[in-house]
């Protein structure tokens, strides 16, 4: 062993044995991530789900391609002119930050996601007769490699409507779903039917 010199030789291999510890396993677990693993952890760095997905203000208004598919007429209580219905709301976005390669990623073409990960529209029901203007069930958001986001939560909805019996029982009613972003400006964010 050698010796003297306030023993520099046990710096050097505690050094080595530092670097061989601590950096050898994230070399090897890196090799080892799942490509979907690798995925998330590359879209998800740095992304904000607070900030609106456009590069720059030219790019607005942000379009939201919004649809629904009736599941359900619950009931149509025609005293209280209300409509109780269960729906599929589809919403489509794009989000420039979610785009990938499926290449880099074992030919991975979409994923899905919590919905709090990523950028939601405030997208609400204007003529609510309840006051729960929120989708029943936070559904799992699929990002495609293209960046183009869709999520497709259920609802329950009490919606008012106008409805006018003088012609029963051969009346026909005509009752609309009104959406729209509750916070956020047309000239910011516009909504599309889909």
């Amino acid at each position: 062993m050698p010796s003297g010199g306030g023993g520099g030789w046990w710096k050097t291999l505690g050094f080595v044995v530092f670097l061989t510890v601590c950096l050898l396993p994230n070399t090897v677990i890196g090799e080892d991530i799942d490509a979907e693993d690798r995925l998330m952890v590359d879209l998800f760095r740095g992304y904000n789900s607070l900030v609106q997905p456009v590069r720059n203000r030219s790019e607005l208004p942000m379009i939201v391609k919004i649809g629904m598919q009736l599941v359900l007429l619950i009931n149509v209580d025609e005293k209280e002119q209300v409509m109780h219905t269960n729906v599929w709301l589809t919403m489509k976005w794009d989000d420039f930050q979610l785009k990938w390669d499926p290449r880099d990623y074992a030919n991975i073409t979409q994923i899905r996601v919590a919905p709090e990960k990523v950028w939601l529209p405030d997208i609400v029901l204007f003529n609510n007769a309840d006051g729960n203007y929120e989708v029943s069930f936070m559904c799992n958001v699929l990002i495609l490699n293209t960046g183009t986001v869709l999520w497709v939560p259920p609802a329950i909805y009490k919606s008012s409507c106008i409805i006018d019996v003088e012609f029963f029982p051969f009346d026909d009613q005509l009752c609309s779903l009104t959406f729209g972003s509750w916070t956020v400006s047309t000239t910011i964010l516009n909504s599309k039917q889909q």
